[in-house]
């Protein structure tokens, strides 16, 4: 090879050192070679001593063998190393002191098998030749196995036979042999590919040199070329900011997309993605290379409605339209739901078909949660009387309520994604943005004056009070409630202007006024300040220097250290704001009054606050008890009146800090529910689950916390409690409720629960587990509840109208008889007697007005009479031990030409039990005496049974009933 120089290349390879082969043979290496050996002399020599101390008799033997053998022969390596003969015999040479080290070692360890040193010593032996002294392969295999033998004959030898602990020896040095030849293999052939790496190296530089030079000569050239043609040299500089001005909008394109969480992509007509913008990792987890080419677009629909969603989607868009504002959800790559607003264009090609879907698709999850939440507070805060407003922590609103927009002269659509600094004067957004930042800090503020503007610039003064709305433990919006009070601002500055003015202001509108010397620490307050709280004028006057410490001791005990902190910082801080402070103060009938108490200092011609405050004290008690409630309601069961599920959720984030372990979690269900409202109506269901949530709420802990999560589900987090106590509870709560009754129908409770110990556990996972064991023992324990009260709602209304317990009795002994006529088995028997005393059990549910009424039913009345046959269905479908009987109540009023109801059945698709019924139910019917009509005689009765029978009665059962059942003696 020629380099570049010219010269040529020889095979370097021969100019490597010996040592990258790994062993001694150069030169080079024979000072290390002499360092080890001298080592070995020392270290052969220093165990010199265990030789008298294990062979006392035999030392002097040994020690000719160490001295006089194995030193001399390894100093004699290190004196021949220094000759020019000792590069031709090296590795015999080496390979024969190992050998003789070792054999030497061997007797030792021949003579004392349990001297750990001399076994050491062995595999010192051997490791030295494999890996130190790196004798080539077949030499130190040589040597290895030769010591490995001599050690063999020797024992033999010496013990007439192999004891275990040679043979164990025997093991342990053939595998040392093993693992040293595997090893210097392994380490030759490492070396080897070395060398044809260096040899490698050295041909590539001499090529790396002439392709340099080759590379110099075109430079030159280049740069000849470029100064000749200074007009290409720049359009390549103006390519080259193009292609930078294309980079940096291009991550301009991407950091839009990201930061308004929003990912652009493209589909050819099938939907299978051919661009995905790198924002959809953010929002799906997704990358781009794991879409583009392999999945289509609705493949992120959910799997339930993904062919209807396709086909709804792709239909919008024609070569002449587009997809606008089409709200859709998909699915994470973990699973996740996000809902998204996409736009989808139609690219056209030049045949004019369709050739790509050009798409954008933007975040719109929180939104549709907030729309979810506002749905369920909407009915409560749309008619209020008060402004309502709702905005996400960026500023802008989501929501306002109609009061709100008539206060500031704007449509909701107007206000609705606008910030909200169009309704504040920008003189007060320092203001407005210090309150934002400490309803950030702490979560609320309450009654805070603050400016707004109308939509015609007008500004007027409102209090307002807001808070944080958290979702999933972290704040997503800000609410605020806003009160006009220009009235009152109006009232404070005619205060201000003359004592005469606002004393006679402060008489008309019952506004108690007072005033503050600092200077004098002296208070004064007007009579009105203390007749509004219903105390007499003259009570105070006693002792006026002490006003200061009647008012402290007015206040409520929660609020005096608070009131007195904001007024000392107003006087301290002289802020040009109003004064202002809400507390609450003791009337004379002992209850507590909310007052707001505004002020200001009183100014001299400079503009500058004087020594004095002058100010207002007004009673909000209703309008601060309205804020109050409607916290209330958003938190609270407006049925039970304990916490909702809403409230249950911002508790649990609380509960599972790791100081409440271990929290136990309980799921509450109301067995029977159901068979009451049916059997009763909704609203005795209701007083059930006030009574339930009553002895639930008595009979929590101070700790605990229950709420209503659902129709008839309640949820108790019990902090610090293991499930020896949960059992406990569960068993005194059953014992108290087995003793409640409505409607003399005594119920019970379906109880599970499961436990949180550690942070490692998922809540969710706790609550399901406790669901599912609560199910289990509704299972369990459930329908005997039910079993139960279908008897209790039988004696309720046979005891409540006695002429429905005759008429029961007599039916069912009817439907025996007729039975036993028929020759059903004893266990039919029962079943159809049953079946006839409980066939009319959904009367229960029939007004009174109507079931007592002494004269015919009227049309409306009747319709209303007829639902007897669904509820007693109902009833008795609920309970498993009567549900086979459910159908015959429902169907005893079907007749045979199909007139019949509920459901109009016909002939034998009429259930045999519900035909013997209908006969025996019109015959007692028709001979038993009402309010409005005297009984039949029996003969009018049979007539009537045989002229209806085949249209309205089975003629079957009729013939049996009358020439067989009405025969006998006793019917």
């Amino acid at each position: 090879m020629i380099n570049g120089t010219g010269d040529t290349m020889h095979d370097k390879t021969s100019e490597l050192p010996n040592t990258v082969l790994g062993h001694f043979d150069h030169p080079d290496t024979l000072p290390g070679l002499r360092i080890i050996f001298a080592a070995f002399v020392l270290l052969y020599g220093a165990v010199a001593y265990t030789d008298i101390l294990y062979f006392p008799e035999d030392w002097p033997l040994l020690w000719v063998l160490r001295f006089g053998v194995v030193i001399p022969l390894l100093i004699s390596t290190i004196i021949l190393s220094y000759r020019s003969i000792f590069k031709a015999i090296q590795q015999m040479y080496v390979a024969v002191n190992v050998f003789v080290g070792g054999a030497v070692i061997a007797v030792m360890f021949i003579w004392a098998p349990h001297n750990i040193i001399y076994y050491g010593g062995l595999f010192m032996v051997l490791f030295s030749g494999y890996f130190i002294l790196r004798l080539r392969f077949w030499y130190a295999t040589a040597v290895g196995w030769g010591i490995v033998l001599f050690y063999f004959i020797g024992a033999l030898a010496s013990h007439g036979r192999l004891d275990v602990t040679s043979v164990h020896a025997m093991a342990y040095f053939a595998g040392a042999n093993l693992i040293g030849m595997i090893g210097l293999k392994y380490l030759e052939n490492l070396h080897r590919r070395q060398v044809r790496t260096g040899t490698d190296l050295i041909n590539m530089n001499a090529k790396l040199q002439q392709s340099s030079l080759e590379n110099e000569k075109q430079l030159e050239q280049l740069t000849q070329f470029i100064t000749e043609n200074r007009t290409l040299h720049e359009q390549y500089l103006e390519q080259q900011a193009h292609a930078q001005a294309l980079q940096t909008t291009r991550k301009r394109f991407e950091d839009l997309a990201r930061n308004t969480k929003t990912f652009y992509y493209e589909i050819n007509p099938d939907g299978q993605f051919t661009y995905v913008s790198n924002s959809i990792e953010a929002l799906l987890g997704y990358h781009p290379e794991q879409l583009v080419g392999k999945r289509r677009l609705q493949d992120l629909f959910p799997e339930e409605t993904r062919t209807e969603d396709a086909t709804r989607l792709f239909a919008a868009t024609s070569p002449a339209s587009m997809v606008e504002d089409r709200l859709v959800s998909l699915h994470g790559a973990k699973g996740q739901v996000l809902w998204v607003n996409t736009h989808l264009h139609p690219v056209i090609d030049e045949s004019g078909a369709v050739c790509t879907y050009q798409g954008t698709a933007m975040d719109m999850t929180e939104k549709r949660a907030v729309q979810n939440a506002l749905e369920a507070v909407r009915p409560m805060v749309t008619q209020a009387d008060f402004g309502a407003a709702l905005a996400d922590l960026e500023g802008k609103f989501v929501y306002v309520n109609d009061a709100f927009c008539r206060m500031h002269g704007y449509t909701r659509e107007a206000l609705i994604g606008q910030p909200i600094a169009i309704v504040h004067d920008p003189l007060q957004m320092p203001r407005v943005d210090g309150l934002i930042a400490q309803l950030l800090d702490h979560g609320r503020y309450t009654s805070e004056e603050v400016w707004h503007r109308k939509a015609d610039g007008t500004l007027f003064p409102t209090m307002m009070s807001a808070a944080l709305v958290v979702q999933d433990g972290k704040p997503r919006y800000m609410s605020a409630t806003i009160l006009d009070i220009t009235e009152l601002e109006q009232t404070k500055t005619e205060l201000l202007d003359a004592e005469k003015r606002y004393r006679l202001v402060s008489e008309l509108s019952n506004t108690g006024v007072w005033e503050f010397n600092i200077e004098q620490n002296y208070l004064w307050c007007s009579p009105e300040y203390f007749s509004l709280l219903g105390y007499e004028v003259n009570r105070f006057q006693l002792a006026p220097d002490n006003l200061d410490e009647t008012w402290l001791d007015l206040l409520h005990p929660d609020d005096r250290v608070k009131a007195q902190q904001t007024f000392a910082r107003f006087i301290a801080e002289k802020p040009g704001w109003l004064y202002e402070n809400r507390f609450r103060m003791r009337n004379a009938s002992g209850d507590y009054r909310w007052i707001w108490s505004r002020g200001n200092f009183i100014r001299d011609n400079r503009d500058a606050p004087t020594g004095t405050i002058i100010g207002t004290h007004i009673d909000i008690t209703e309008q601060t008890l309205k804020e109050l409630e409607i916290e209330r309601l958003s938190k609270y069961d407006y049925l039970t009146d304990i916490p909702n599920r809403r409230y249950f959720q911002e508790q649990l984030a609380m509960f599972t800090q790791p100081a409440y372990y271990p929290l136990a979690i309980a799921i509450i269900d109301v067995n029977g529910l159901k068979l009451v409202n049916d059997s009763f109506g909704h609203s005795t269901g209701n007083q059930m689950l006030k009574q339930v949530a009553a002895h639930l709420d008595a009979f929590k802990r101070p700790t605990d916390f229950v709420a209503r999560i659902g129709g008839d589900e309640f949820v108790l987090l019990c902090p610090n409690t293991d499930a020896v106590q949960m059992d406990t509870m569960r068993q005194d709560l059953n014992r108290l409720i087995s003793e409640e009754r409505i409607e003399g129908i005594a119920y019970s409770l379906a109880f599970g629960y499961d436990i949180l110990h550690t942070e490692r556990q998922n809540v969710r996972d706790v609550l399901k587990d406790a669901e599912n064991h609560m199910y289990k023992n509704k299972v369990i324990f459930g329908s005997s509840t039910r079993n139960q009260a279908v008897m209790t709602i039988l004696q309720t209304l046979t005891t409540k109208y006695k002429e429905e317990r005759v008429h029961s009795e007599r039916v069912s002994r009817y439907c025996r008889q007729i039975g036993e006529v028929m020759q059903l088995r004893e266990e039919e028997l029962v079943e159809l007697e049953l079946a006839g005393k409980l066939h009319d059990i959904g009367k229960i549910s029939i007004p009174d007005h109507i079931l007592s009424k002494p004269g015919p039913l009227t049309e409306d009345e009747w319709v209303i009479m007829k639902e007897h046959t669904i509820n007693g269905y109902q009833i008795l479908r609920a309970a498993d031990r009567y549900s086979n009987l459910a159908e015959y109540a429902m169907s005893h009023h079907e007749r045979m030409d199909g007139n019949g109801y509920p459901n109009g059945l016909k002939g034998k698709a009429i259930p045999l039990y519900a035909r013997i019924i209908c006969v025996a139910d019109a015959y007692e019917a028709m001979t038993s005496d009402r309010y409005y009509r005297k009984g039949m005689k029996v003969s009018e009765a049979k007539a009537e049974l045989k002229k209806n029978a085949g249209s309205q009665f089975d003629p079957d059962i009729v013939n049996i009933f009358i020439n067989k059942v009405l025969k006998r003696k006793q019917v």
